[in-house]
């Protein structure tokens, strides 16, 4: 019995050995059988990680679908209004204009504004995009506000009003002249001395405030002495309250005098007489170039006139002079008014970028004198004399002529009128 146990224990000493190899090889083909799956698990969820994020990039950058081609919205009321003409004493009240002063600007602005049909809808109407830019102009109200009063989105609503300033924008031309020619700058001239007695005035010029949102970029510059952001509207006006040059856009912490000297343009022009260059007339032995009238914040040259300073030892013949300057230089703050209190777009503070504000203004602007020229007049009650009066001396040049051309203007008004 012995023997055999012996036997088998050397049997099994020979082949443990071998038996413990085998193992460890097992051991070692399993090991590497977890870890290269565990590798290609891990490279799987890469790949899906990778895909995924790929997807989303490609969605992102894709262009959304539409929930809809076009929300129902209520439009019915501007068409009855638009086809009763027992509703035409409405237009003065929303619109600002008449019927007919209406249906010119469409006819204006019919080419540039006109959309094709197309198999998905109708476009929208020549006269429903000029009224609902007029109701944005109107009102200054915010592009949504005003697109539910026309049953259209805010997108739509903000690129008609743009397409129509832009329009009437490019019309500035043809509406707001600056006088020429010689026959023309006499007709100026005489408007001014039958209704007001001083001669060789062309116009009045002064600047007003448009009230804007803090810009991004250098607000600073903006921030004007009323305490808020704004940007300069700088204007010339005729006898008419027409505006015959404007310019817009410049920081509101500008004084007026720079805005004029050296950012319109206006002065270095006006200086080297290629405009107010003549008809000159003789007044008390001084020839005397056609003239603006402006307020003591502009500087005294010999194409600009301005008022005596008020330092308390002024003569009659100096404050009378001052009174009928002043009363003939108020047209350019009844002819900003007159702006604002129509197009309250210029009242109010504007919800836009300062980028496209030029054209908003200087599109009220033209749309201001073709009111004026087709007689559609808009009463107000909406004076500007808070935006005018840059009374100090901040911003003038130093040396000041004309001071001739000013005195003979004097005595012309002390003998005369």
């Amino acid at each position: 019995m012995r023997p055999q146990k012996l036997k088998i224990a050397f049997i099994i000493w020979l082949l443990f050995p071998l038996l413990q190899r085998q193992w460890a090889m097992l051991l070692h083909q399993a090991y590497h059988f977890l870890v290269v799956e565990e590798e290609f698990r891990m490279r799987q969820r890469n790949q899906r990680r990778i895909m995924l994020m790929l997807f989303r990039q490609m969605s992102q950058n894709a262009p959304q679908r539409r929930r809809a081609w076009v929300w129902p919205r209520p439009r019915n009321w501007f068409r009855s209004l638009l086809a009763n003409p027992a509703l035409n004493f409405l237009w003065k009240e929303h619109f600002r204009v008449t019927h007919e002063t209406f249906d010119y600007l469409c006819d204006l602005v019919r080419v540039n504004l006109q959309k094709q049909h197309t198999r998905f809808q109708d476009p929208v109407s020549v006269e429903e995009r000029v009224g609902l830019s007029l109701w944005r102009l109107a009102t200054g109200n915010s592009y949504r506000s005003c697109g539910l009063q026309f049953g259209l989105g805010k997108s739509t609503t903000k690129i008609i009003c743009s397409e129509f300033e832009q329009a009437i924008f490019n019309l500035k031309n043809c509406f707001i002249k600056f006088p020429l020619t010689t026959q023309q700058i006499w007709n100026k001239m005489d408007e001014f001395e039958e209704s007001y007695g001083i001669p060789q005035i062309m116009g009045a010029i002064d600047g007003c405030h448009i009230e804007i949102n803090v810009p991004p970029d250098n607000h600073e510059d903006y921030f004007n002495r009323k305490q808020h952001y704004s940007v300069n509207l700088q204007g010339i006006v005729d006898a008419n309250l027409k505006f015959i040059h404007a310019t817009v856009g410049y920081p509101g912490s500008i004084h007026d005098a720079q805005v004029l000297i050296r950012l319109s343009g206006l002065y270095d022009i006006a200086q080297n007489e290629q405009i107010l260059s003549g008809p000159t007339c003789n007044i008390n032995g001084i020839e005397t170039r056609p003239l603006l009238a402006g307020d003591s914040a502009y500087p005294l040259t010999s194409w600009l006139v301005k008022p005596y300073p008020e330092r308390g030892c002024l003569t009659p013949g100096k404050r009378k002079f001052n009174l009928k300057l002043s009363t003939l230089r108020c047209v350019v703050e009844r002819a900003f008014g007159m702006l604002k209190g129509r197009w309250r777009i210029a009242l109010k503070k504007v919800e836009q970028k300062t980028s496209t504000l030029k054209k908003t203004v200087l599109a009220a602007c033209v749309l201001h004198n073709i009111c004026i020229e087709r007689g559609d007049l808009y009463d107000t009650d909406n004076s500007d004399s808070d935006d005018s009066s840059d009374d100090d001396t901040n911003g003038r040049i130093g040396i000041e002529t004309g001071n001739d051309i000013r005195e003979a203007l004097k005595d012309y008004v002390r003998d005369n009128l």
